[in-house]
């Protein structure tokens, strides 16, 4: 039996986190998603994802601060992860 690939959302911006988890979903990923830097740092332990996608999340410098936490925390350091930085209408 094939691993279910885990990919972690990271946004606070619900649309766009519904609209990207339906997306996953069908394609059979595993998604779970977190709102802002302290869920997604214990989302990253919980569920121990196969891969990041991170928003724009706020407040101000929080994408920064998780991105720094990640790459200095032992064992999520060299985990895949896409950032994608657009406007809600996009």
């Amino acid at each position: 039996m094939d691993k279910q690939v885990k990919i972690l959302i990271v946004d606070d911006e619900p649309d766009f986190v519904g609209g990207l988890r339906e997306v996953l979903e069908r394609e059979n990923f595993e998604v779970s998603s977190a709102a802002d830097r302290e869920s997604a740092e214990r989302a990253v332990r919980q569920h121990e994802p196969d891969a990041l996608v991170l928003g724009t999340i706020m407040p101000r410098g929080d994408a920064f601060h998780f991105h720094r936490w990640l790459k200095q925390t032992l064992g999520f350091s060299s985990l895949p992860l896409m950032i994608i930085n657009a406007r809600p209408e996009k």
